[in-house]
C-alpha cells in the first residue's frame, strides 16, 4: 500500500499526486478510499507552498462528491476534505451537517477539526449540545479537542461533561477539558461534579485524577 508512503510527505512532488490520483480510480473501493483521504491530507500540506496544486486537488474531492453514489461514498469524500483543513471545508461541507444519515452528519462535524473558522467552532457546539445522535457529537466532541479551545467552547463542553448520557462523548469532553482546566476556572466545577455524580466509575476516577494535579 503506497498511500502512507504517498500521502504524509510535507512537500509531495507531482509524481507522487500522479500515482495517489491514479490509485484513487482504483477499482478495488478500500484502496480507492484510502487514496481519496491520502488526496485530502496532500492538499493540506501544498496549500501553503503550492496553493494552486492544493486547490485542483480540492476541487477533485469535490467531483467525487459530487458524484458519490452512497452515503458511504459521500462520508469519504467529505472525510479528505477534513483531512485537508483548506478554509474552503467549510463550504464545501456545510450542507451535509444536515443529512438524515448519522455518519454522514458525523463525518461533516469531524471534517471541521483543522478548519481555522469560528463558524466552525459554532457549528460544532451546537452538534455537541443538541445533535441527537450520539456518534454524531462524538465526533462533534473529538474535532473540538484540535480546535484552541475558547470560552463559548468550553461552556458547552463542560456541560456536556455534566449532562450527556453517552459515555464517549463525556469520556472525549473530558479528555478535552484536561487541556483547558488551567486557563477556564468553569472547567473546575465541572470536574468537580463529574468526579462525584458521573455514572462511569472509571470517568468519575479520571476526573479526581485531574483535580488532584489541579492543586
Amino acid at each position: 500500500n503506497l498511500v502512507p508512503l504517498l500521502a504524509p510527505v510535507p512537500q509531495p512532488t507531482p509524481e507522487a499526486e500522479k500515482m495517489l490520483r491514479a490509485l484513487a480510480k482504483d477499482d478495488d473501493s478500500n484502496v480507492a478510499d484510502v487514496a481519496l483521504l491520502g488526496l485530502g491530507t496532500m492538499s493540506g500540506h501544498l496549500a501553503g507552498v503550492e496553493p494552486g496544486r492544493s486547490h485542483r486537488l480540492t476541487d477533485e474531492i469535490a467531483h467525487r462528491l459530487s458524484i458519490s453514489r452512497s452515503d458511504h461514498e459521500t462520508a469519504v469524500a467529505i472525510q479528505a476534505f477534513g483531512n485537508s483543513g483548506v478554509p474552503r471545508v467549510l463550504t464545501l461541507v456545510f450542507p451535509y451537517a444536515d443529512s438524515p444519515t448519522p455518519f454522514v452528519r458525523a463525518a461533516t462535524f469531524d471534517a471541521l477539526r483543522f478548519v481555522q473558522d469560528q463558524k466552525a467552532d459554532d457549528l460544532l457546539c451546537r452538534a455537541l449540545s443538541s445533535e441527537h445522535d450520539p456518534q454524531v457529537r462524538a465526533e462533534a466532541a473529538f474535532a473540538l479537542g484540535f480546535r484552541e479551545p475558547n470560552a463559548h467552547s468550553v461552556t458547552v463542553q463542560s456541560q456536556a461533561l455534566q449532562k450527556d448520557k453517552d459515555e464517549s462523548v463525556r469520556r472525549t469532553v473530558l479528555s478535552n477539558l484536561a487541556k483547558a482546566r488551567r486557563q477556564f476556572p468553569v472547567v473546575t466545577a465541572a470536574l468537580q461534579d463529574t468526579a462525584k455524580n458521573d455514572p462511569s466509575a472509571e470517568i468519575r476516577r479520571d476526573a479526581a485524577k485531574l483535580l488532584k494535579m489541579g492543586r
